[in-house]
């Protein structure tokens, strides 16, 4: 007989039910949101508890999406499949729920990390937040210009948007005494473009320019969209000051679907003569906007078919790019040194080469699908990774060949969403779609590395963690200090608070020399075997350099 009963505080789009064989009353649940474990009462009016999620060490959230705070590694925020858009705030162990839904594509505003932006599926919703994440408002196109948001485009079911900030290009009027200033302009991809606020000083950031250039970003093929928007400024010395460097301009890149790669030199500024002849910018408006197809060059190998996943531009030079592309039997990552002759009057030959390196050798880049590509912010232009379907490969010589980096460094074999370097943490930061997050150290190609290890004993009622730092690089490391540490128990989340003061000197650490510090924690509830997390900060100087690193033991309590 069945009886219709239902608990309360489990996900929803249920996977899975598993009986206790010694309690046919209780039952293990798997969804979208975990595990819970569930009981029933029992009798016709029995009721049924709830306890979970049970995810505390499960580590399986589908990320669609994520970005990452540009100085703390710990503040992130991320579009997961059926569980919302969750931020951590710099607490790992406590997520919030931000936005609900399926959470999408994400952005925290490098220079204003207190800007951050959100979406749901469909191109469904777009949020911004302007204290940290405490808030999100919905800033979607409306009534009465957009009755149905954004109009007729196609919707991709994963929304695709980028917020970085943009650097406004300076008129050459002021130039001499003006400073390029940042305006966080985000930017949604349908089957076009759409733009929201202004590049001006006195921006409006409730305007939307809707389908920049009204031209359609793809190849063509029905029900094609924007897979990918990366933006980056131009600098230029000034006309009359040599020594003086200003943005002229952006350029926009967008690829699609279903292979198509697009530019734009005016998606956010536009040159125009003023009253008196002098050159000036201006926000541009969608008419002024003008897009240029990257695929075919006039010579040249042309770019195969396959959904473009990822575009990355060479920070020293904005028309040196690299594309992932999808399909299959082809080589994945490709660069295009001169973007700009696509743009010459009469046009000259660009020209895309490939650079997965010598297919059918071990040291080439495997047969699958790019969807992401960052560069290491310290050879930029020759070492960079690439985030595929089945995990994370680099190269550190322009692409000549490559090596996989992740699940030799322990990452599990999963599709890998996003892949962002951030200079000031130092990490190579990750998003699965079903392993959680992840991230590894940067090598520091200087050849600095300090090694830090840790242990616990019980002392009375406390915890003694034993830091060890060892300075295994050629450099000296000055006034090594622990700035920061905690603890916090595995299942039960219950933080454990220290009585060592902070910061802890180590001194001075010349070249393969070590030294140790004992921090005590105290918290007489820790029982023999329990599990606790024990995250240490440490910083010191480089050749006059301020260097962080952050590590985070997985301790037993004996």
């Amino acid at each position: 007989e069945f009886i219709n009963r239902q608990g309360t505080g489990s996900h929803v789009d249920q996977q899975g039910v598993g009986f206790d064989p010694n309690n046919p009353a209780r039952a293990i649940v798997v969804n979208d949101g975990g595990a819970y474990s569930t009981m029933f009462s029992g009798g016709a009016n029995g009721s049924v508890s709830v306890t979970g999620p049970l995810n505390a060490t499960l580590g399986v959230t589908q990320f669609y999406h994520a970005d990452w705070h540009p100085i703390n590694p710990d503040i992130m925020l991320g579009g997961t499949q059926d569980n919302s858009t969750a931020l951590s705030q710099g607490d790992l162990f406590n997520w919030q729920v931000k936005i609900g839904g399926d959470g999408m594509s994400v952005g925290i505003v490098d220079e204003a990390p207190q800007v951050m932006y959100g979406s749901t599926q469909e191109v469904g919703s777009i949020w911004r937040s302007t204290n940290g994440g405490t808030g999100f408002g919905n800033i979607n196109p409306g009534p009465p210009d957009y009755a149905d948001g954004f109009g007729g485009d196609v919707k991709p079911w994963k929304t695709i948007l980028y917020a970085d900030p943009i650097l406004e290009a300076v008129p050459f009027a002021d130039a001499s005494t003006a400073t390029p200033r940042t305006a966080p302009v985000v930017f949604v991809g349908t089957d076009r473009l759409w733009r929201h606020g202004l590049a001006d000083k006195d921006m409006d950031m409730s305007l939307w320019t809707e389908r920049l250039g009204g031209t359609v970003l793809t190849n063509g093929t029905q029900g094609a969209f924007v897979t990918c928007i990366q933006v980056v400024p131009v600098v230029q010395s000034h006309p009359n000051n040599p020594f003086k460097q200003i943005v002229t301009g952006n350029v926009v890149y967008v690829g699609s679907s279903d292979g198509a790669v697009w530019m734009t030199l005016n998606a956010v500024r536009t040159g125009k003569l003023d009253a008196n002849g002098v050159p000036v910018f201006v926000t541009s408006t969608s008419a002024d906007v003008t897009w240029q197809k990257l695929n075919a060059p006039a010579v040249g190998t042309q770019l195969p078919a396959g959904s473009v996943g990822a575009i990355s531009v060479n920070p020293f030079d904005p028309f040196d790019v690299i594309v992932g592309i999808g399909g299959s039997g082809n080589a994945h990552v490709w660069r295009c040194a001169n973007t700009r002759s696509a743009w010459n009057t009469p046009q000259t030959p660009w020209i895309w080469t490939p650079q997965s390196g010598f297919q059918g050798t071990p040291t080439a880049l495997p047969d699958a699908i790019v969807v992401g590509i960052t560069r290491d912010p310290q050879d930029p232009q020759n070492t960079y990774f690439v985030a595929t379907d089945y995990g994370v490969f680099g190269t550190a010589d322009g692409g000549s060949t490559w090596a996989d980096i992740g699940r030799a460094k322990g990452l599990p074999n999963v599709e890998v969403t996003t892949i962002e370097a951030v200079p000031a943490t130092g990490y190579l930061n990750l998003a699965t779609y079903g392993r959680g997050i992840w991230r590894i150290p940067l090598v520091d190609k200087s050849g600095f590395a300090l090694e830090v290890n840790a242990g616990v004993q019980r002392v009375g009622g406390s915890l003694d963690a034993s830091v060890s730092v060892v300075n295994n690089s050629p450099l000296d490391a000055d006034n090594v200090r622990i700035t920061q540490a905690s603890m916090r128990t595995e299942r039960t989340n219950v933080n454990v608070n220290t009585s060592t003061a902070l910061p802890r000197a180590l001194g001075n650490l010349p070249s393969l020399s070590s030294n140790n510090a004992t921090l005590r924690f105290t918290n007489g509830a820790l029982t023999s075997g329990t599990f606790v997390n024990l995250k240490v900060t440490i910083q010191c100087e480089v050749n006059g350099d301020i260097r962080t690193v952050v590590r985070t033991f997985r301790l037993r309590v004996p």
